[in-house]
């Protein structure tokens, strides 16, 4: 089997653009119960070139809203994760 344009054009590798002037910030509270979702969330951020600030503040400054949009929805954690746009305001 062959993949269509379509196909391997969805698994492009993920190359992120750079937000200019701001970052991205992934605020979360996934209760204990859901475990396996946090570690996956944590790994997914990562993966989306996130470095943790705290053990749940995490910031990025590549422009992955609509992967991580569609992550959270797909995960059912969007009742537990906040996503800011921020801009760091001192040094």
């Amino acid at each position: 089997p062959l993949l269509t344009e379509k196909g391997q054009a969805k698994l492009q590798r993920y190359r992120p653009k750079k937000l200019h002037g701001a970052q991205l910030m992934a605020v979360f509270d996934i209760p204990e119960n859901e475990r396996i979702k946090r570690q996956r969330f944590r790994a997914v951020l990562r993966e989306f070139k996130f470095e943790q600030v705290q053990k749940s503040v995490w910031v990025s400054e590549y422009d992955c809203q609509q992967y991580l949009q569609l992550e959270l929805k797909q995960s059912n954690l969007s009742d537990y994760v906040i996503v800011y746009e921020v801009s760091r305001l001192f040094p």
